[in-house]
């Protein structure tokens, strides 16, 4: 039977299977794209087939083993695979710039970016003043990029005696509010990250363990105004 698209003639589901490959690899590639660009994009066929061949190598030896097993009446043993996780400080030497997700998830133009960071060293503040940037999406997008957790007070209220659990003038000079406590630990909200030397601070005033999350600066000063 000559190739092409006689081909077909072996079955619908051969031209059914293709199609949805098609997609499912353009689908990926297009996300690909967006994080990393065009041109690594393009080697998305190729990892899929060395993906699959990898798989296939796995099954087979895993069929082998529990076919030895069987025939020698030994125990299987599970084979593990050791993961090695980067840490924080390793993740964030290669995160990307805060304006460039910023303009790659749509919530901003580049042209913001050069006008704003031209008119003020808090560019992205400038921004949420002008009504150019929705506060919301600024500190999920930092949250993200961070890796430090989001918190809303509207979903969960903080009490007066958790927000005044450590002294009013350690709170003014660190720029934090105590939003919770739980299993041993401090949470502390702040609208900014705060720097490295805060924290041996703030550990002299209480013997929880300290954890972080951002807070929005609106939701920062409201707590405030509110709390203490």
């Amino acid at each position: 039977r000559p190739w092409g698209l006689g081909a077909l003639a072996v079955g619908p589901w051969v031209a059914v299977t293709a199609i949805l490959q098609t997609i499912a690899l353009s689908v990926r590639a297009f996300c690909v794209s967006r994080i990393f660009g065009w041109r690594f994009a393009t080697g998305v066929p190729v990892r899929a087939v060395w993906a699959n061949l990898i798989n296939s190598i796995s099954g087979c030896k895993a069929i082998v083993r529990y076919v030895w097993a069987r025939l020698h009446h030994q125990p299987l043993v599970w084979v593990k695979t050791e993961h090695a996780y980067p840490s924080r400080e390793t993740l964030l030497q290669h995160k990307r710039p805060l304006e460039d997700v910023l303009v790659g998830e749509g919530f901003i133009t580049s042209q913001d970016v050069q006008e704003a960071q031209a008119k003020a060293p808090d560019w992205a503040d400038w921004l949420v003043a002008q009504g150019r940037l929705d506060e919301d999406d600024l500190y999920e997008t930092i949250s993200l990029q961070e890796a430090i957790p989001l918190f809303r007070s509207q979903d969960q209220p903080v009490t007066k005696r958790i927000a005044r659990s450590l002294p009013a003038h350690v709170l003014e000079e660190c720029k934090v509010l105590p939003l919770e406590i739980r299993d041993g630990e401090m949470w502390l909200g702040a609208p900014c990250i705060l720097a490295p030397e805060i924290v041996p601070k703030l550990r002299r005033f209480t013997r929880l363990d300290v954890r972080f999350a951002l807070l929005t600066r609106t939701d920062f000063e409201t707590l405030r105004e509110q709390l203490l």
